[in-house]
C-alpha cells in the first residue's frame, strides 16, 4: 500500500514462523477437544455419527467451547469505555475469547457442549473482523477430514477408562497434554 513500507526479510521469517506454530498448535488442540468433547458426551457423538451435517456444526462448538486460542494481545487505538471502564488510547490489552465464548449473555448454557446449539457459528474462537483467523477455513478442513478418517476406520473409538484431562499451562493456549483413547476393531 501507499506509504507503508514492505517488510523486512527479518519480519517476514517471523510472520511465517508464526503462521506455522499457530496452525499447528491451535488445529492440533481443535481436533483433540473435538474428539474429546464428542467421546464425553456419547450422545453428541452419536448425533454427528447419525447426521454427517452436524460435524460442521460440532466443529464450531468446539472453537466455542474449547476456545484453543484463548486469548490475544492488542492496543486500543482510540479511547472508550467498555462495561463501566475507561480504556485509554494506547492502552494494551488482552481480549479474552475464551471467556467471551462462555458468555451467558450471547450463549444459553454456555458451559454445556452442544452440536445442536442455535447460531453455533456465532462465537469468538477464530478473533473477529479484522482480526479473524486467516487460517480459519484450513483448521475446519482438518478437524473435518480428521474427524471422519477416525469414524471411518474406528468406529468404536472411545476414551481410555479412567482418562482424566489434562492441559498445557499457558494463558494463550488451551491444548490438552494427551488423549488417551482406546478402540475395538
Amino acid at each position: 500500500m501507499d506509504g507503508e513500507k514492505p517488510f523486512t526479510t527479518a519480519e517476514m521469517i517471523s510472520q511465517m514462523m508464526i503462521l506455522l506454530s499457530a496452525g499447528h498448535e491451535t488445529t492440533t488442540s481443535l481436533i483433540s477437544g473435538l474428539l474429546y468433547n464428542l467421546l464425553r458426551n456419547p450422545e453428541q457423538w452419536q448425533a454427528v455419527r447419525d447426521d454427517p451435517k452436524l460435524l460442521e456444526a460440532a466443529i464450531e462448538e468446539t472453537v466455542r467451547f474449547t476456545s484453543p486460542v484463548q486469548m490475544e494481545p492488542r492496543v486500543a487505538k482510540e479511547a472508550t469505555e467498555l462495561g463501566g471502564v475507561a480504556i485509554p488510547q494506547g492502552a494494551r490489552l488482552n481480549i479474552v475469547y475464551g471467556a467471551g465464548n462462555r458468555d451467558e449473555r450471547a450463549f444459553a448454557d454456555p458451559e454445556t457442549f452442544n452440536v445442536q446449539r442455535p447460531q453455533v457459528g456465532r462465537h469468538l474462537g477464530f478473533g473477529w473482523g479484522i482480526h479473524f483467523c486467516i487460517g480459519a477455513p484450513l483448521a475446519r478442513l482438518e478437524a473435518r477430514v480428521a474427524f471422519e478418517v477416525l469414524r471411518e476406520r474406528l468406529p468404536h473409538l472411545r476414551l481410555a477408562p479412567g482418562f482424566v484431562p489434562e492441559y498445557e499451562p499457558s494463558f494463550y493456549f488451551r491444548a490438552l497434554k494427551k488423549l488417551d483413547l482406546v478402540w475395538d476393531r
